[in-house]
């Protein structure tokens, strides 16, 4: 009769003195153990009860990664009632959504900016926001405001209380509401109970043997569904200790001061990583390169040995140990990898050339594959299984089933249902299964290769069109770090591309080129040139390999800028909207289309007015 709060309890009598969360405020890390994380959630829980809070209660959690919103969740549990996870820079109508969607009458909020949001979005739900800190509040009479130290002031911990709360607990009840992939029409509310986030968290914990001796890095915006999984449930599940940054700027910082052992992170923070290490190695001198590129060959050749279950030689080996301990071991010390066994990536696919980098530098980088739906985590890579493409097998207790190339599951990991709405829940889960909108393969290993979102696929001029596929090829490139693609009801495929800035900044000074600036990078023609030429590549490779025939992208256009979520262009975790990105940019959708090679517009997003070059590949 497993819940978060038994876990800890159990966690707690074998150990209470070991660290359950880490926290990093004002330069200093604070340790949390296990009974003293009991203590201060038995004290929360009992100022919330005293204050009116019953079980199936939906609670706002709204904050930054820290102790204290981590702790609300195990307080806002113990009572039965539902912790709705909101990240930290949520604001106006995307905040009102969540709040009154979901009825949620009570908000714990971290301070002055959090308060700020909830008064200004046009919520109609909360009564009573209780916020941790106080400062910057002085000034604030409302009623409604209520300061975290005077609620709990005069409550001593009791785990005894929280002992009782535990036995009247039932695995099956909704532990949390997470928000589905922001990228669909129309975001929803879903609903998982302690069962299936803590037995898929045990499965992870079982396929990556992590163990109460590891360290994870807790950094993602509680709004992610994933950060509720792979951070708080898998250290419980687990026993594993969480890590707290100070701020979103300090993540890189924080991790090489913490070197964790388990990290999750979305394909774009590996790429950010990978994007750095190249732009390193294109600023070393001709040896430098030529070394990396020596050590990348060597360990590259024993790492396609294992992918396909061969053994390597004795000599490559020794060259492989060469080239990790002389050229890569700096890489490791640089990002906080030295202790690093298990890294694990979800939401997009991983691009080749990062899964490669990550690979050579000795990190055991492995894709999964979830949704919200599925309590985010539905297959996992093997160590040394990884296969260009793949996301890996099922876990244990998955079934997973391909009707018409969709993607069905059933497992114990599947949601309660979609929160407030049972027409759409019945329609997405029939006979035990459910749906998952995407569509995929199964190769003969069990490997499942996803094609993308079944309502983005079609065809193009008689050939197979995946937009989704498409995106992730592009995005493979390292010079190309977003990709909107475009084909359905239309003649042909089309691109819109924001590169990288980073690296495509370092081949422009390698190449003696002149800019001033990001939009001006994007808008040089040798920069144009660039993409194209990356583009055939990705081309020829898509109409030369059957298994991956697809329609090729037959023109793009540089933006002169990043997707922004704040543009509503992408969502938090940069996976397209593609309806908002496509009504957005309808006239340089239409340009592209007309054939034009230029395409002048003012964007929203500062007001100033842009020419973007658009060409054809």
């Amino acid at each position: 009769m497993e819940t978060f709060l038994s876990l800890l309890l159990d966690l707690a009598k074998s150990d209470p003195g070991r660290p359950f969360i880490r926290a990093k405020k004002q330069g200093v890390w604070h340790v949390t153990s296990r009974l003293q994380a009991l203590e201060r959630a038995s004290t929360l829980a009992q100022a919330l009860e005293k204050r009116g809070v019953n079980a199936g209660d939906r609670i706002g959690v709204f904050g930054p990664n820290s102790d204290q919103m981590y702790l609300a969740y195990l307080a806002v549990q113990s009572l039965g009632a539902i912790p709705v996870p909101i990240s930290n820079n949520a604001y106006g109508e995307s905040l009102r959504m969540v709040v009154d969607g979901t009825g949620m009458n009570r908000v714990l909020t971290m301070g002055q900016q959090h308060v700020d949001a909830l008064l200004e979005c046009g919520q109609q739900s909360v009564r009573e926001t209780i916020y941790v800190s106080a400062r910057g509040m002085d000034t604030y009479d409302q009623p409604d405001l209520a300061w975290a130290d005077q609620v709990m002031e005069g409550i001593s911990p009791d785990i005894g209380k929280l002992e009782e709360w535990a036995n009247l607990r039932n695995p099956d009840e909704t532990a949390v509401l997470c928000m589905s992939s922001g990228a669909a029409d129309v975001p929803q509310m879903i609903e998982l109970s302690h069962s299936a986030l803590i037995k898929t968290a045990q499965a992870i914990a079982s396929r990556g043997k992590v163990t109460a001796k590891d360290e994870l890095m807790a950094y993602l915006p509680l709004g992610f569904s994933s950060d509720f999984l792979f951070s708080f449930s898998l250290a419980l599940a687990s026993g594993a200790c969480m890590n707290c940054p100070e701020s979103d700027d300090t993540v890189l910082g924080n991790i090489q001061e913490i070197g964790p052992t388990v990290l999750f992170g979305p394909s774009y923070v590996y790429k950010y990583i990978y994007a750095h290490a190249a732009n390193r190695v294109e600023s070393e001198t001709d040896f430098g390169g030529r070394a990396f590129h020596w050590a990348m060959r060597k360990v590259m050749a024993v790492a396609e040995s294992w992918a396909e279950k061969k053994r390597p030689s004795l000599w490559a080996m020794l060259l492989r140990f060469l080239a990790l301990g002389t050229i890569f071991k700096p890489y490791l010390n640089v990002y906080g990898f030295t202790r690093l066994r298990l890294a694990l990536s979800g939401g997009t696919p991983v691009p080749f050339a990062v899964m490669k980098f990550f690979h050579a530098i000795g990190v055991d980088l492995r894709e999964t594959y979830g949704l919200a739906e599925g309590s985010c985590c539905l297959t996992i890579q093997g160590r040394r299984d990884w296969v260009h493409g793949a996301v890996g097998q099922s876990l244990d207790g998955v079934e997973l089933d391909l009707r018409n190339n969709e993607i069905w599951f059933r497992g114990p990991g599947q949601m309660k249902g979609i929160y407030n709405d049972p027409e759409t829940t019945a329609a997405q889960t029939v006979d035990g299964w459910t749906r998952t909108y995407d569509a995929g393969v199964l190769d003969d290993a069990g490997r499942l290769h996803l094609r993308g979102r079944t309502k983005r696929m079609g065809e193009v001029d008689g050939a197979v069109f995946s937009a989704d596929y498409m995106e992730a090829l592009l995005k493979s490139s390292e010079y190309i770090r977003q990709a909107a693609v475009f084909g359905h009801g239309r003649e042909y495929p089309v691109a819109v591309i924001a590169v990288d800035g980073n690296i495509t900044r370092t081949w422009a000074d390698r190449n003696n080129l002149r800019y001033t600036g990001f939009a001006d990078l994007s808008a040089h023609p040798e920069v144009k040139a660039m993409v194209r030429s990356s583009l055939q590549e990705i081309n020829d490779t898509v109409q030369s390999n059957p298994g991956m025939a697809a329609a090729p992208v037959r023109r793009f256009a540089l933006l002169n800028r990043s997707f922004m979520a704040s543009e509503g262009e992408v969502t938090e975790t940069r996976k397209v909207r593609w309806n908002e990105f496509a009504e957005r940019h309808a006239g340089l959708l239409d340009a592209l289309y007309g054939g034009a090679t230029e395409y002048t517009y003012t964007d929203h997003a500062d007001g100033r007015s842009y020419t973007l070059l658009l060409g054809d590949v």
